[in-house]
């Protein structure tokens, strides 16, 4: 719908553009014509159509920027492997932001099971459950079975972070306090280790350990 709507709005943008240059071709043509109170609409339209175009530049440089932006996402976010850019991934997302999440998920597992490699699918399976549906147990479930994976050590360390957050949600402050260990230990002089770091040495909080990652 909001695609819909962003092309009507530059369909009349560009028609009230046709509009402008008409009229402004018009009092150009009456200006040269002798009347001397085209010369000033001349100036005037010329300004209004210099307004709207500007404003229509400036709409369509945001909406280049941000597809951009999307899709460098995506390259990140799936390490540069180009089979992640399929009409099912795009068909999960377009469920998860419609509030379709078991829809969404389901769409990623059947994707998984085509690119088995594909690890960000299993990530945005895991993050549907935490982060959408707030069920922190089979969102656990999911991360520990992405552990089983090969991951960039960044993702990896991420997972370990989200499984700590994941242990906090279900009042286990303990199996919180292993995963943040375990970050510190294997990640040492990286920002995911000095997170986990920090929050084993405040874990002696009580309201520190009730408080979400």
């Amino acid at each position: 719908m909001i695609r819909v709507l962003r092309l009507v709005g530059y369909s009349l943008a560009l028609l009230a553009l046709r509009w402008l240059l008409a009229r402004m071709q018009a009092a150009f043509v009456a200006a040269t014509a002798g009347e001397a109170a085209a010369g000033g609409e001349v100036w005037t339209w010329f300004a209004a159509y210099l307004m709207a175009a500007v404003l229509l530049g400036l709409g369509l440089a945001w909406d280049v920027t941000r597809q951009l932006g999307l899709l460098a996402g995506r390259l990140y976010v799936g390490n540069g492997r180009l089979p992640a850019f399929t009409a099912a991934w795009w068909r999960a997302e377009r469920l998860a932001r419609t509030g379709q999440t078991m829809a969404a998920i389901q769409t990623l597992r059947e994707y998984l099971n085509q690119h088995p490699r594909q690890w960000p699918a299993a990530v945005r399976i895991a993050e549907l459950y935490e982060r959408q549906l707030r069920e922190p147990l089979p969102a656990a479930l999911e991360y520990e079975a992405l552990l089983r994976r090969r991951l960039p050590r960044r993702v990896r360390a991420e997972v370990m972070l989200r499984l700590a957050h994941c242990a906090l949600l279900l009042h286990d402050a303990d199996e919180a306090a292993r995963w943040w260990r375990a970050v510190s230990e294997e990640f040492p002089g990286t920002p995911a280790g000095a997170a986990a770091a920090r929050r084993l040495a405040r874990l002696a909080s009580p309201a520190e350990t009730a408080r979400p990652a």
